[in-house]
């Protein structure tokens, strides 16, 4: 894990985890430099980042560290059986990097789960939407799921989404 030092780095503030998972491909280096530099622009964030292989590559590695970001590598191989062609990818990634919060934050652990896909362009104002749920009372969407308590937020984005939030009635919302 790299903890980044700079300005964009607050910790008194809650974390945007942005997992990403990728695999080996021709553009994957590209893929994940265009995300990097996106991601290079929010505030506490900390990257996932998640091979479907059986060990970190130098490639990805070597890329993070250029980066600067805060950040943690892993790495898990999809099973053959779920490789198959259209079935879902990047499951066996998600859990893997779910496995890593569950294991290394707590409920008093303030953050946000974002899964950010490589293959994907993502605006700013995706992040400010976040930074700004983020700043909401804690106690009013906090889930306790299978033994995995996290606070989470609904982020919606895009044309089947309403103009407004809708909050839950909590405790001091």
């Amino acid at each position: 894990m790299c903890q980044r030092d700079c300005q964009h780095w607050d910790p008194e503030a809650p974390v945007i985890y942005a997992v990403t998972p990728t695999y080996a491909r021709p553009v994957q280096k590209a893929e994940l430099t265009r995300l990097s530099q996106t991601l290079m622009h929010v505030s506490n964030l900390h990257w996932i980042v998640i091979e479907d292989a059986v060990k970190k590559s130098s490639l990805v590695e070597n890329l993070l560290a250029r980066t600067n970001l805060n950040h943690t590598h892993l790495f898990v191989q999809t099973p053959v059986p779920y490789r198959r062609k259209g079935s879902p990818r990047g499951v066996e990634q998600r859990n893997a990097a779910l496995r890593w919060l569950r294991k290394n934050k707590t409920m008093n652990d303030k953050g946000v789960v974002y899964f950010a896909d490589d293959d994907n362009s993502y605006s700013l104002q995706v992040f400010d939407e976040v930074n700004f749920l983020l700043s909401w009372n804690w106690n009013c969407l906090k889930l306790d799921a299978g033994s995995f308590c996290a606070n989470l937020f609904f982020l919606c984005y895009g044309e089947f989404c309403a103009t407004t939030v809708v909050v839950p009635d909590g405790g001091g919302c």
